[in-house]
């Protein structure tokens, strides 16, 4: 599918870039961490736009979008807002998976949820840091404050060795019975190269990147761990279908089922068989499937 890249410039003076594919009900779809328009074509895009008219942009510093002023899910949250109001758009689907479900969790804090009719959320935890009793976390509930901090000092210094415990933690599956050693091996490489299917030549291009495409992803992972939407889950008083991967890699379905649960109507849906990456492959028909239900 060609893509027609349109242009919107938010209050701050930055241009973003998005599409607006398909006819019909309006919805939205808000791309993971690391992703794009580009990316989201194939995993969900292309095949909503068969029944829908699908918005998606580029989150700054992703896709085509310049990294320009704050970079977080706070700040896509209201790139986000400020885009559905350019558009006139109201009482739209609203998708999002893995980050893209921390953008909405931060719209619902910061505007509610009036302008969505229902909110699909893929994979995705309100909190990433277990601690205080909290389990339900990165991981499978491994993430602790300390590794966080850890983490944050390794991406500087190698984004490498966090890039390759990341990658095979979302690519493997998992039980959150299985300790989380956080040690990286010289086995990881041509494991995560055969899970994706490409060469290790390949494979090390997504972890050796530029300075900047590296503070990109580091100050969006920091603006994941800092927050904490919990109390944000009980403000999502439209419909919502919460997806999750089972077995899983990075949560499972207590996850799922919390995050279910501390909503006034929600609905949890399995991803049968899939990991955190395998889980966006049907994502498109996944999301049709559920809002034909409507």
């Amino acid at each position: 599918m060609d893509v027609n890249y349109k242009t919107f410039t938010a209050s701050d003076g930055a241009e973003l870039q998005y599409c607006d594919l398909g006819k019909g009900k309006p919805m939205v779809f808000v791309h993971p961490f690391g992703g794009s328009i580009e990316k989201s074509l194939p995993l969900i895009l292309e095949e909503t736009a068969k029944k829908f008219r699908v918005i998606c942009f580029d989150q700054r510093g992703f896709g085509k979008s310049p990294a320009y002023g704050t970079m977080s899910v706070n700040q896509s949250a209201r790139d986000l807002k400020e885009l559905l109001n350019f558009l006139g758009l109201h009482k739209l689907y609203a998708v999002g998976y893995s980050m893209g479900s921390a953008v909405l969790y931060s719209y619902v804090e910061q505007f509610g949820c009036d302008s969505f009719e229902k909110i699909i959320l893929g994979d995705m935890t309100p909190k990433l840091v277990n601690e205080d009793g909290w389990n339900k976390g990165l991981y499978q509930g491994w993430y602790t404050r300390e590794r966080y901090e850890i983490d944050k000092a390794t991406m500087k210094k190698d984004f490498r060795t966090w890039g390759l415990y990341f990658y095979e933690q979302a690519l493997n599956l998992h039980n959150h019975e299985q300790v989380r050693d956080f040690k990286v091996t010289p086995e990881l490489m041509p494991m995560i190269s055969k899970l994706m299917g490409i060469t290790e030549e390949m494979t090390e291009t997504i972890f050796n990147i530029g300075e900047e495409a590296k503070n990109i992803q580091i100050a969006y992972w920091n603006s994941m761990c800092d927050n904490d939407f919990r109390e944000v889950l009980k403000k999502v008083t439209c419909p919502a279908a919460i997806l999750y991967s089972e077995p899983g890699s990075l949560y499972d379905a207590r996850t799922a089922s919390y995050v279910a649960s501390q909503m006034p109507q929600a609905t949890v849906y399995p991803m049968m068989g899939c990991t955190h990456v395998t889980g966006q492959i049907n994502l498109g028909k996944r999301v049709v499937e559920i809002l034909a239900q409507e």
